[in-house]
């Protein structure tokens, strides 16, 4: 459930899948919100910070200004069409057509079916990122990523040793309290290159990166790092 301001009312809430996950989709008299199992409210909006509500055969597309005036979209995957109905009635913003040119996002189709071979079988869709899944019963972060297995230290750890003791499993470990999620992925806060810089933790394949994510890891501040999967030859 969502912490709701004085006068708030909710009046319509959906599940939804997006890239941060499977969660619910509330629509009050004031804003909407996007909260994911695990991880609570990703997205909070006011109606003011709307400008597109787009929808297509497997959900809807919001858009919304960002806090430096620049544009973002976010695809929500839902069966329940009548949510646009009550998010256009109640904010006042009408429903408009997708513009290739003005809507730049991922597949969420896609993102939800990419799941490494290496990840157990029993590990529910919503916690898996490509190599990198949430294990709930340890209460920690799995990746299979090159770059984490890479680190010789990273093996040595005593959580770690102890994961690979208990499975058997050649996975590297972050505990939950150590990640935090970045443009929708888990990612650890560590030092590389000499300075901290946010390292997302699964292997991000060509259909999970954004224009946003791109722009960020190789501007010259950037503190964003991912390894990007190779193209087969």
């Amino acid at each position: 459930m969502i912490s709701l301001q004085k006068g708030e009312e909710i009046k319509h809430t959906s599940a939804v899948s997006s890239k941060y996950g499977k969660g619910n989709f509330f629509v009050t008299n004031v804003a909407i919100s996007l909260n994911i199992s695990r991880h609570g409210c990703v997205l909070h909006l006011s109606f003011a910070e709307l400008i597109d509500l787009i929808p297509s055969s497997t959900g809807f597309t919001i858009g919304y200004t960002e806090i430096d005036g620049s544009r973002s979209y976010l695809e929500l995957l839902c069966k329940d069409t009548s949510i646009l109905h009550y998010i256009s009635l109640v904010s006042g913003i009408t429903e408009t057509e997708a513009k290739n040119e003005k809507v730049e996002k991922t597949s969420m189709e896609n993102i939800c079916a990419v799941r490494s071979s290496k990840i157990p079988q029993n590990i529910p869709e919503e916690v898996v990122w490509n190599d990198c899944y949430y294990d709930e019963s340890r209460n920690l972060y799995v990746t299979f990523n090159s770059f984490f297995l890479s680190i010789p230290e990273l093996q040595t750890r005593k959580h770690q040793l102890e994961f690979k003791s208990q499975t058997g499993s050649d996975g590297i470990v972050a505990s939950y309290e150590k990640v935090q999620l970045k443009h929708g992925f888990p990612a650890v806060h560590m030092d590389k290159d000499g300075q901290k810089t946010w390292v997302l933790l699964p292997t991000m394949k060509q259909l999970m990166i954004t224009t946003e994510m791109l722009e960020e890891k190789f501007s010259q501040d950037s503190d964003l790092f991912f390894v990007e999967e190779s193209m087969p030859e």
